[in-house]
């Protein structure tokens, strides 16, 4: 163990446990937000949404980019249409969190000048799980309740729009998310061989 760890890795754990408990406090605003209309009209429930602005007329050479984000208004929600639309905010939120938790620990292990041991190989490990599962997996689940809110059977609303309202239900294949992970996998693998030369260093003293 280094008694003396560098200032970057004290620096570095400092600023993870801030944004740890920030996103702690923030995703309980949203949660909280969605489940009991906090910060709101109790009476009303605000999602955004997208819909399709095929119709609109344009200029010349204009041409449309994408769907038009909206802003859509629930009237006196039911407690199930308030726990469906808490879905697509928990979920990344918790993914943010145990992200968070296990970076959290491995930077505290590094300011501790003890980086090289096998549970911050185990953690980096699962962060590479995490960006390479969890993150597509976070959106087919989003994109799952947000289309089951404005389904027939859940959205109580009024009447849609002629496109409907779009939200996604797909497998998103995310390029920066893989490329994260190749790293954290890597990055795990330079730890446990890093721990495994302390291990042998250790046994020759």
């Amino acid at each position: 163990m280094d008694p003396m760890p560098s200032r970057a890795a004290r620096a570095a754990s400092l600023v993870l446990t801030v944004i740890f408990w920030i996103t702690v406090v923030v995703g309980l605003l949203l949660v909280a937000h969605r489940l009991f209309g906090l910060l709101q009209d109790s009476g009303t429930l605000t999602l955004p949404a997208s819909v399709s602005v095929d119709a609109v007329p344009l200029p010349e050479r204009f041409e449309i980019a994408g769907p038009l984000p909206v802003n859509v208004d629930l009237v006196d929600p039911s407690v199930t249409q308030r726990v469906i639309a808490t879905v697509p905010v928990l979920v990344p939120w918790a993914l943010a969190l145990v992200g968070l938790w296990l970076l959290r620990k491995v930077a505290r292990s590094a300011a501790k000048g003890d980086p090289f041991q096998a549970s911050n190989v185990t953690r980096l490990r699962w962060l590479g799980a995490l960006f390479l599962l969890g993150v597509p997996l976070a959106a087919i689940v989003e994109g799952y309740f947000s289309d089951l809110l404005f389904s027939a059977d859940v959205w109580t609303g009024g009447p849609l729009p002629p496109g409907g309202i779009g939200s996604g239900f797909q497998v998103v294949v995310s390029a920066p998310a893989i490329m994260a992970a190749v790293c954290l996998f890597a990055l795990a693998e330079v730890f446990a061989y890093g721990a495994r030369l302390r291990e042998d260093v250790d046994a020759t003293i």
